[in-house]
């Protein structure tokens, strides 16, 4: 079981590493757009070099263990929620600019520009949650795999 929860864990850490780069890289990243009209651009760059760091380290540490490689994990998987709740917590304030974010993000990814409708609070509480559940079976996911391996 331990081997299948490393497995898993090593391919939630590396399509998170590629989904950081992506978003980071990408100039109309809804995550971005919204972290720049706050006018927290700096934080973004600053979170999205710190978790991709955290996120390769926690993913080299599941096949490779070091010392501090669990906190590595931990704090990649808090600080991703972290900037979840952040950009959710924006968007729902903002939800007719965060619509034209998403509507930009998605022209420059070669997607259809139909309009996308405006979320009402329901989508944003459903986001949070969806959110923080997924953070939550990582962790628990996290937690098995180092009770296993001790």
């Amino acid at each position: 079981m331990v081997s299948v929860i490393r497995y898993l864990l090593t391919i939630v850490f590396v399509w998170s590493v590629l989904k950081t780069l992506e978003v980071t890289v990408n100039r109309h990243s809804t995550d971005k757009v919204i972290f720049t009209a706050l006018g927290l651009r700096s934080l973004f760059f600053g979170l999205c070099i710190s978790l991709t760091a955290l996120q390769v380290l926690a993913a080299f540490h599941l096949w490779k263990p070091y010392t501090f490689g669990f906190s590595a994990a931990y704090t990649a998987l808090a600080l991703n929620w972290v900037e979840s709740c952040i950009a959710i917590g924006f968007a729902s304030r903002h939800p007719e600019m965060s619509s034209e974010f998403a509507r930009l993000s998605r022209v420059e990814g070669g997607m259809p520009d139909r309009g996308i409708p405006t979320p009402g609070p329901r989508a944003f509480r459903v986001a949070f949650v969806v959110a923080t559940m997924l953070s939550l079976l990582w962790m628990g996911l996290l937690i098995t795999y180092q009770r296993g391996v001790s």
